[in-house]
């Protein structure tokens, strides 16, 4: 019996503790620090996975210079930034392409709109020349005449 004791007391047998548990399952505090900290290490491995893309891409990137002092430890010239640090430059890196590409897309818009409104009047122009009538009711042959030189003449220079 004394030598069950002894075993008993190497191992330490978990506690139920109440307080804990309830905090684990019922604070909003307790989820909200373990999102952020989910959210933190995924944009870190995004970070890390990118980073080997384009490590893997292009063998030329600028290497940081390490020199051995004179007792053997490692220092490193510019000092590199931290994980963290990494991340909000990568996290800003990404909002600058996104504001390129919807700066992009602004334009694409402003030129199709442009391009729709040449058109629609290039199309009232067209319709107004087909629909005048003289006074008895016929068509205007002017109108219609320079229609057709005007296709004659875009024909020629294409």
């Amino acid at each position: 019996m004394s030598g069950n004791r002894e075993e008993n007391k190497g191992k330490k047998s978990h506690v139920f503790n109440k307080k804990e548990w309830r905090r684990r399952k019922y604070s909003n505090k307790y989820k909200l620090e373990q999102w952020q900290e989910r959210r933190r290490r995924a944009v870190l491995r995004s970070y890390y996975k990118e980073l080997q893309k384009t490590a893997g891409q292009s063998s030329s990137r600028e290497q940081t210079h390490v020199s051995m002092s004179s007792t053997g430890v490692r220092k490193d010239r510019a000092a590199r930034p931290t994980a963290y640090q990494k991340a909000v430059e990568e996290y800003k890196h990404k909002q600058e392409e996104k504001a390129a590409k919807l700066k992009e897309a602004q334009k694409r818009r402003e030129e199709r709109s442009q391009a729709l409104a040449r058109y629609r009047a290039n199309k009232a122009e067209v319709f107004r020349k087909l629909s005048m009538k003289t006074k008895k009711g016929q068509p205007v042959m002017k109108g219609r005449l320079e229609i057709l030189l005007h296709k004659l003449q875009k024909d020629m220079q294409s």
